[in-house]
């Protein structure tokens, strides 16, 4: 029994030691004479780009909804943006708004290696976002994060101008597997040669 203990312990310190962490923040430095209050509750999302094909395939279900092939949400983490700071005074003061440090650690992530994600922000009604691809270098449990590395400084300009609507509203919902639309099409084509021969 000690012998198998120790063994599990032993399997658990390795998997611990295995997991590796993406550091990420989400960042909007506004205009002058901007609101201090304009992308208070907004959100961003951290989202796996292997998940599409491009930034073109991004809707409010592909976020929120659920991925077919891990039974999980499509986000790997979400947090709201608050006003964090400002610069400058009087009219050329800019406030600057963002999530704040966020980690991601998990025990697929290997240390050194650089992940692909999209970083979609969503406006306060869930109705519009801004999407941007990013990579983000893994480290290991105990090092520093790279500050350098892990912000995503968006300029309000880009963010205001880029609002794209959400294609399918504001809800979830399952993003069907290819290979499940592929068979309702051929057996849609199957009825009908069927009919067609009667």
């Amino acid at each position: 029994m000690r012998k198998l203990m120790i063994m599990l312990a032993a399997v658990a310190a390795a998997v611990t030691a295995s997991a590796a962490t993406v550091d990420w923040n989400y960042k909007i430095t506004g205009e002058a004479g901007g609101s201090a209050t304009e992308f208070t509750g907004y959100t961003a999302y951290l989202v796996d780009a292997t998940y599409y094909t491009g930034l073109s395939e991004v809707t409010a279900a592909s976020i929120t909804g659920t991925n077919p092939d891990t039974g999980k949400n499509n986000y790997i983490q979400s947090a709201s943006l608050t006003q964090t700071g400002s610069s400058g005074k009087g009219a050329s003061k800019k406030y600057i708004f963002g999530t704040g440090s966020q980690e991601y650690s998990d025990a697929s992530l290997v240390e050194g290696n650089s992940y692909s994600y999209y970083l979609v922000l969503v406006d306060a009604a869930g109705e519009n976002y801004y999407a941007q691809a990013y990579n983000y270098t893994a480290r290991g449990a105990t090092a520093t994060p790279a500050l350098d590395d892990m912000t995503l400084d968006v300029p309000k300009s880009a963010v205001t101008s880029g609002m794209t609507a959400f294609s399918t509203g504001g809800g979830g919902g399952d993003i069907p597997e290819p290979t499940s639309g592929l068979l309702l099409l051929v057996g849609g084509a199957m009825l009908a040669l069927r009919r067609k021969q009667k």
